[in-house]
């Protein structure tokens, strides 16, 4: 650790904490398209920061992916993510009494991308919209004292495959974690 002016710091290893939001692509009614070559069809996904803290949120390598089976083992309910996204001790919020882990919060929006050109002919691409929050505090100890960071995240299902509004007042509907993986961010889910 470094000590600057009475104040311990951890290092800079144990100062970053990062998480990655995962998307899955269902295609129902039909078998996974392929393209006139005979290789599975990508469906293309967004990420955008949003909201209060939007420019200054930190983001993934890349703010599209794309989502394709990769053989024909698996053809269907595709999960992918998009890469790490790190959060250090900047992006926290000034501590202070009323915040003395100086949490803040970070929203995305995740949505499938339909394409502008070449859409698959008859096949409905998916309008549903997730808002992710993706709170970063730091972690204290009993006495106060800095000791790294931790996140926590809430996905929020806002608008569904047809692109209607959902929950009270359009407020959405927040996304539960599976039981065999409590502790995973859940994945937004998109159908065709």
């Amino acid at each position: 650790p470094n000590i600057v002016d009475g104040i311990r710091y951890i290092s800079d290893s144990r100062s970053v904490t990062s998480v990655k939001i995962p998307v899955i692509k269902f295609v129902r009614n039909t078998d996974w398209p392929k393209d006139s070559n005979g290789n599975y069809v990508a469906f293309d996904f967004s990420i955008k920061a949003t909201g209060a803290n939007k420019d200054s949120a930190p983001m993934p390598d890349l703010n599209i992916i794309s989502v394709a089976p990769a053989d024909s083992t698996k053809v269907n309910d595709i999960e992918a993510s998009f890469g790490e996204i790190s959060f250090s001790k900047e992006y926290l919020a000034t501590n202070d009494a009323s915040n003395p882990t100086g949490a803040k919060t970070y929203i995305y929006t995740v949505k499938e991308v339909a394409p502008d050109a070449d859409a698959i002919d008859k096949l409905r691409y998916s309008k549903a919209e997730y808002q992710v929050a993706v709170t970063v505090k730091a972690v204290l100890n009993d006495a106060g004292k800095y000791t790294g960071l931790t996140t926590s995240t809430t996905v929020t299902q806002v608008k569904d495959d047809m692109g209607n509004a959902l929950g009270k007042d359009g407020q959405g509907v927040e996304v539960q974690p599976s039981a065999a993986a409590p502790d995973a961010i859940p994945a937004s889910t998109f159908n065709n």
